[in-house]
């Protein structure tokens, strides 16, 4: 069947290149029915072949799922989204991504060494397009800004969760790798460039890794190496930020983090649930006279 399909790739006419004046249109039901002829295409394409390059009408099709996700703004500022399509569509993506990941995972003749490339000297595989589709769940998640339960549950329950706190395997391993250079990589951008892309990004993973702690389990440890290096830049370069340009620097500030200038801190409060006082953390800043040469970054 991948055969086929491949071939009918490379003049859009697969079954997966649907034009995108009807994707649009698709609600959940009909992006979930998309997912699973994806998954079948993607199953047959690991059993074929030996190589997790050149599968076309598959990478074609993991872009084409970012169109489910450009009207997540619509959630912001909404008390309960649990219902609506919008969040339905995002949670069909969600579960995509792990069914495909678990597919590479089961089969073990698919094989890529976990390091850094030069992207000039390979060619993109069907990790790094798995990897760049989380970081655009990621990013247009990050456009629900408010209230603090809402962006939690988009930010966390539905996306970070189920792919960054549950499952394991090799496959895992290495998209999960990908995935934090590409956020620590954008993140990083802000030192030369400030912009609101980069802050959006840095402003999701702020709402749920700014007082991460060291695990002591398997439970998070995929996510601490980010987690400390995000912590880290951002408590060398926050202020620099905020100097170079302020509106930029707010943006950064979603859920419930707000920024203390008496303190040169960042702090998240928590529901204050049956707690006397709610629950708070922090993050120090500090100023900076340079840029170091290193820095902390993901493993």
């Amino acid at each position: 069947m991948v055969i086929l399909v491949e071939a009918l790739a490379v003049n859009n006419m697969s079954p997966l290149d649907i034009n995108y004046k009807e994707r649009w249109k698709w609600d959940s039901e009909q992006w979930e029915a998309y997912s699973r002829a994806t998954l079948i295409t993607i199953k047959d394409y690991l059993v074929r072949s030996r190589s997790p390059y050149s599968a076309y009408s598959i990478f074609n099709a993991l872009n084409d799922m970012e169109d489910a996700l450009l009207d997540l703004h619509t959630l912001n500022g909404l008390t309960s989204t649990y219902d609506m399509d919008t969040s339905k569509k995002l949670s069909v993506i969600v579960h995509f991504v792990e069914d495909a990941i678990k597919l590479l995972d089961h089969h073990k003749s698919i094989k890529i060494l976990l390091r850094n490339v030069q992207k000039d000297t390979y060619s993109e595989n069907l990790y790094d397009e798995l990897a760049s589709l989380i970081f655009e769940l990621c990013f247009n998640a990050s456009s629900v800004k408010s209230p603090q339960d809402t962006c939690w549950g988009i930010h966390y329950n539905i996306v970070w969760s189920r792919l960054f706190t549950h499952n394991n395997g090799n496959a895992w391993k290495i998209v999960r790798h990908k995935v934090r250079r590409l956020i620590y990589d954008e993140i990083v951008r802000l030192e030369q460039f400030p912009n609101y892309k980069s802050s959006r990004i840095l402003g999701f993973c702020l709402n749920i890794l700014i007082d991460t702690p060291k695990p002591t389990t398997d439970f998070g440890r995929a996510q601490y190496p980010l987690a400390k290096a995000i912590q880290s830049w951002t408590s060398q370069h926050y202020l620099q930020l905020r100097k170079a340009n302020i509106e930029v620097a707010n943006s950064v500030l979603v859920g419930s983090i707000s920024f203390d200038n008496t303190g040169k801190q960042l702090i998240k409060t928590y529901n204050k649930g049956l707690n006397k006082a709610a629950p708070q953390a922090y993050l120090k800043l500090r100023h900076i006279k340079t840029i170091r040469k290193t820095r902390a970054t993901p493993k």
